[in-house]
């Protein structure tokens, strides 16, 4: 499960309807598992579907925006330029 968040106001959430300061917590392992998002296989490690080539065989890293691997949020996670680095290293 993600970290509970609170609604500040009334809102919506897709067809849900969430009062003002409702707590909402959010169930990562589904969200990183929709076939709908990431096919068939979603439920397969499979870390080449983020592997992009670039230009004259440059390998890019690329994180979808429906992938939340750590918080909901949106946040910054301070090695993550570092972990692209070393992914490609590895390849």
């Amino acid at each position: 499960m993600g970290v509970p968040h609170g609604t500040s106001e009334r809102t919506t959430l897709g067809e849900w309807a969430l009062p003002a300061r409702c707590m909402v917590v959010p169930l990562q392992w589904a969200m990183n598992r929709d076939e709908g998002r990431w096919g068939e296989d979603a439920g397969e490690f499979r870390p080449e579907r983020f592997i992009k080539e670039g230009k004259e065989g440059e390998v890019k890293v690329e994180e979808p925006t429906h992938f939340l691997p750590f918080q909901v949020m949106a946040q910054v996670f301070p090695l993550l330029e570092s972990s692209h680095r070393i992914a490609q290293n590895l390849i």
